[in-house]
């Protein structure tokens, strides 16, 4: 039997044992190898968040990494139990979400849109104050969340009119705003206009332009029995390389039995090509094909066999009155011609390596490249109050036990 003076003795070794097993962690003897902190452990001057299961936690971070303006950026984080998720404010007191609201704001109120327009005058495209063509030209227009004809037409006199602006202008109609004088002209308000070929129903210069439209004014000569249609071509931009045919339908508006406009071919109109660029010329090679007509369907096929952009233009004339007028606004397509790829092979000839100079006698060897070395992945941070050490701390913890089991076991053999 054991002695009560044994039993005494067993039990302060199993204290001992105890003690040492609940001060381990303490002592660090399950810290990693590494001797870094926990991952839960406040660093700094940050503010850790404990997750709190049943209520709602709110906490203030402070950072102070602002030291170049000596400002700090309190973020107020909110933590729900139910939905896990976090809304933080700024300093200003509006949530992240509220903010690009706001800069979408701004952006509408600045938007910047890009159109082209063709101005012509009695069936002929103007020129600008450069000796330009307005024809296509391209018009920026900025500072404003929407944008009218009216701002299109202020727009290209700027830019492309000697006179800038004040050679436009309008006057208040019992229709509304309208045209009283264009590139210069006052007439009477005979002018025209149209956005994209006329697929759009254009009420005046009030009608909205969007960004990439293409815009055709034009100021007509003839009186309304005879006044001049306004024409356009299947194409107003075309890509094409040298050598290569181009074909191109113009058209003319007029109207069925219910007004509705149409556009019906034009035939025997007259086709031009000029270069975009005034002070360059036609080459002399056939590709300028003077004395192009369309054909019954408004088509008209040429070839331009040298790169550059061109215009295309079309016009149509009729004798009235012992006088020539127009019986089409011009029409203008621009054609880009990129220069033909050399034909023959063109595949790249192998390049020979450069002759290698020795420094001695002896071969030099290259050595291999050495082999990459293996990163090992760092480990993943624990969330637990004590990081885990896999077998180290099992080991650490069979021991002990160990020691109590030898220490009980050498206090029975002693009292047998």
């Amino acid at each position: 039997m054991i002695k009560g003076k044994n039993i005494k003795r067993i039990l302060a070794v199993l204290m001992m044992a105890l003690m040492m097993v609940s001060f381990m962690p303490a002592m660090g003897v399950f810290a990693d190898e590494t001797g870094d902190a926990p991952a839960n452990e406040a660093t700094g001057n940050e503010v850790v968040a404990t997750e709190n299961t049943g209520n709602t936690e709110s906490t203030n971070e402070t950072t102070s990494n602002e030291a170049a303006n000596g400002e700090s950026e309190t973020k107020d984080t909110a933590k729900g139990s139910e939905t896990g998720e976090t809304t933080e404010t700024t300093g200003t007191g509006e949530t992240p979400a509220e903010q690009p609201a706001e800069s979408e704001n701004q952006e509408a109120e600045n938007k910047v849109i890009k159109a082209y327009i063709t101005i012509s005058d009695g069936g002929k495209i103007v020129e600008s104050q450069n000796g330009e063509l307005v024809a296509l030209a391209p018009i920026e227009l900025v500072g404003k969340p929407t944008y009218s004809l009216d701002d299109a037409f202020k727009n290209a006199h700027e830019q492309y009119n000697k006179d800038g602006q004040s050679a436009y202008g309008t006057t208040d109609s019992q229709y509304g705003p309208m045209v009283s004088k264009f590139w210069g002209v006052e007439n009477g308000g005979n002018y025209g206009y149209q956005i994209n070929g006329g697929d759009v129903f254009v009420m005046g210069p009030t009608q909205e332009v969007n960004d990439g439209d293409i815009i055709d004014a034009y100021i007509v000569v003839n009186d309304f029995q005879n006044i001049e249609a306004y024409a356009k071509f299947d194409k107003f931009f075309v890509e094409t390389t040298e050598g290569e045919e181009v074909v191109l339908t113009l058209t003319k508006a007029t109207y069925d039995e219910n007004f509705n406009m149409v556009f019906v071919p034009v035939n025997e109109a007259q086709i031009r090509l000029e270069t975009v660029d005034p002070t360059a010329v036609m080459p002399g090679d056939g590709t300028a094909q003077a004395g192009l007509m369309t054909d019954e369907n408004g088509k008209v096929t040429f070839v331009l066999n040298k790169a550059g952009e061109y215009y295309v233009i079309g016009e149509q004339v009729k004798d009235l009155d012992g006088k020539t007028v127009p019986t089409i606004t011009a029409a203008v397509a621009k054609v880009i011609v990129a220069a033909k790829e050399a034909s023959g092979n063109t595949e790249p000839e192998p390049i020979a390596p450069a002759p290698t100079t020795p420094t001695d006698d002896k071969k030099t060897e290259e050595k291999p490249a050495a082999a990459p070395q293996a990163t090992k992945p760092a480990p993943a941070a624990s969330t637990n109050a004590v990081p885990k050490t896999g077998d180290e701390q099992n080991v650490a913890i069979y021991a002990v036990i160990l020691v109590v089991a030898l220490a009980g076991a050498y206090t029975l053999k002693r009292n047998r």
